[in-house]
C-alpha cells in the first residue's frame, strides 16, 4: 500500500504516510476513501509525512482535486483542525506548499515541515479538543 493510515482516536490523530512511489490516482483514490468514512470527521488533527516517498512530481490537478475533497468534507465545519506536513526533500515541501495555498479555503490551519519532531510539537499546541465545536459534543 503507498500510503497508510494510523488512527489515533485518544489524540483524534490520524497519521498518514506515503511510502515509495505514489501515484496521482492512489493518492487520490487514498484521501477520497478516508474522506467517505464517517468516523473521519472526528480528527482534529492530520499528520502526513512524506518523508519515505519516491514521488518526485504532483499533478496540479491532483493538488487541486485533493484540496477540493478536502474543502467538500470540511469547508462548511466550524471545528478548528491542524494539518502538519513533514517534507524533508526540497521537492516534496515544494509541492506541500503548494497544496497549502490551493487548499486556503478549507478551515484549518496548515504548516508545512522538514522535522517530524517539529511537525508533532505544532500539532499538540493549543489545539481545543474539548470544545463546544469538537466532535462529539
Amino acid at each position: 500500500m503507498p500510503i497508510t493510515l494510523d488512527r489515533r482516536p485518544d489524540e483524534r490523530l490520524v497519521v498518514f504516510s506515503h511510502i515509495g512511489e505514489v501515484s496521482d490516482d492512489e493518492m487520490l483514490a487514498f484521501y477520497r476513501d478516508f474522506l467517505d468514512d464517517p468516523g473521519s470527521a472526528g480528527y482534529l488533527m492530520l499528520l502526513i509525512h512524506l518523508d519515505q516517498t519516491r514521488s518526485t512530481g504532483r499533478s496540479s490537478e491532483a493538488l487541486r482535486s485533493l484540496a477540493g475533497l478536502f474543502e467538500e468534507k470540511f469547508g462548511d465545519v466550524t471545528v478548528k483542525r491542524r494539518v502538519a506536513v513533514v517534507a524533508p526533500a526540497d521537492n516534496s515541501f515544494g509541492l506541500a506548499r503548494m497544496y497549502e495555498a490551493l487548499s486556503a479555503r478549507v478551515p484549518w490551519e496548515f504548516r508545512v515541515f522538514r522535522d517530524g519532531d517539529a511537525a508533532l510539537a505544532w500539532l499538540g499546541d493549543d489545539v481545543n479538543t474539548d470544545g463546544p465545536d469538537a466532535p462529539g459534543s
